[in-house]
């Protein structure tokens, strides 16, 4: 008899579940804005550990649903061979594994969570173990919104400049990338001038930038984050008026870029405008503004270059070409010269393919194809020919800057250091 119940106590536990059961996790935890989709190497990773109980299971299947989020997966497909999925809704879908043909037993389960976020809060992803060994959990791969982020912004009476503080406790990651873009009101613009501190998951990868328009900045961080809490500190960030600027308040907007949906507008102070009327004499106002900074530097292998002072970001780093040529982007240089990109265009036809730019009363042409450019119709000899990295135009800096007058006592190169100095020897014109 005692060996009757004995059997039957063992078969009840077989045919309930006697699985040794997976350890499941997923590859990182990110911040993200709604309507945000995860694809490729953005998309968090599900893992799934080895579990010897899979081996001689046949087919079994587990389900994975979404909270605070929808699948990208469509239909049905292979994962891996002999690991499918059939999505059932919008945020369920259901993995079959075929231990004769995906060995789980030894080997990870790896589910890339291609997902579009449609909620805010918690983005998890729920483990149903239905036929399968796998463990039920819930699993956390993202976040919408900033529930523990606290931004306090001060400013100086004489408004010539603010700080900004920016605490997060909340323990996700921030993806690499500009996080916050600040923007000044009432003719407002950055000088350039900030002291950058940055603590826990933002340390030393955090970067303070101004845009060409010097009413935009930027906080970026060059790689994703740690998992933590972290700070940001920006102390003296100089503010200066424009003639634009009239009495009233002045606001600073705080907009997050990629990270989140958050904004903040914030009064910096009362500005009052200077009441001296204007002198009349308009016999020089060629409507041609006159940069007050009169240096440009650039550095090979950087994407940042200044402009007096005042730091700017480029889409592209400078290098150096086989000819042993300084290889410049030439938006970047075109815009430390004060050309907005709305005076370069790239124009390709039949007859003519590259850049063309209008700078002060010249019309330059640049072509990919042969060793000059054509100022107004006559052709100007440059170092070497055009090239094309990344889709991005680039020329010898010292042909580039010829063509906008600079002369070559007036370029410094610095091979130590990798750097390209432009002495301007009159004030730059200034496009914007």
């Amino acid at each position: 008899m005692k060996k009757i119940i004995l059997a039957l106590t063992l078969a009840l536990a077989l045919s309930t579940n006697a699985f040794a059961y997976t350890e499941n996790y997923v590859s990182n935890d990110i911040s993200v804005k709604k309507d945000t989709t995860l694809t490729g190497s953005q998309a968090p990773v599900l893992t799934l550990d080895e579990c010897g109980d899979f081996e001689g299971t046949g087919v079994t299947n587990f389900s994975l649903i979404l909270n605070n989020a929808e699948w990208l997966y469509e239909g049905s497909g292979i994962i891996e061979n002999g690991l499918n999925y059939t999505v059932i809704s919008s945020n369920e879908m259901i993995i079959t594994v075929d231990s004769d043909v995906y060995n789980a037993a030894s080997s990870k389960i790896r589910i890339p969570l291609y997902t579009k976020i449609t909620g805010k809060g918690v983005i998890s992803v729920r483990v149903n173990p239905m036929s399968s060994p796998a463990s039920e959990s819930e699993l956390i791969f993202a976040h919408c919104g900033y529930p523990d982020m606290d931004i306090k912004v001060s400013a100086n009476d004489s408004l010539t400049a603010f700080d900004l503080s920016i605490k997060d406790d909340y323990p996700y990651q921030i993806v690499a990338g500009r996080i916050f873009e600040l923007n000044l009101d009432n003719g407002f613009q950055f000088t350039g001038e900030a002291d950058l501190s940055a603590t826990g998951k933002f340390g030393s990868i955090t970067e303070f930038s101004v845009d060409t328009n010097k009413r935009t900045a930027y906080i970026k961080i060059e790689s994703t984050s740690g998992a933590g809490s972290g700070t940001i500190e920006l102390k003296n960030v100089g503010i200066e008026p424009t003639e634009k600027s009239v009495t009233g308040d002045t606001k600073i907007s705080i907009t997050a870029i990629n990270n989140s949906d958050y904004s903040k507008s914030t009064v910096l102070g009362k500005y009052t405008a200077d009441s001296a009327e204007p002198d009349g004499n308009t016999e020089n106002n060629t409507g041609t503004e006159i940069s007050k900074e009169n240096t440009v530097k650039f550095k090979v292998g950087s994407d940042m270059y200044y402009v007096g002072t005042i730091p700017y970001k480029s889409e592209a780093k400078p290098y150096i070409n086989s000819s042993d040529r300084v290889m410049v982007p030439v938006r970047a240089l075109s815009n430390a010269f004060g050309i907005d990109d709305k005076n370069i265009k790239w124009v390709e036809n039949d007859t003519f393919r590259g850049a063309v730019i209008a700078y002060s009363t010249q019309l330059i042409k640049i072509p990919t194809e042969g060793s000059y450019a054509e100022i107004n119709g006559v052709k100007v000899p440059s170092d070497s020919s055009a090239e094309i990295v990344n889709d991005r135009l680039y020329l010898p800096l010292r042909s580039i800057a010829y063509f906008y007058g600079v002369t070559e006592e007036n370029i410094t190169w610095n091979e130590n250091t990798g750097e390209v100095t432009i002495n301007m020897p009159a004030p730059m014109p200034n496009n914007l």
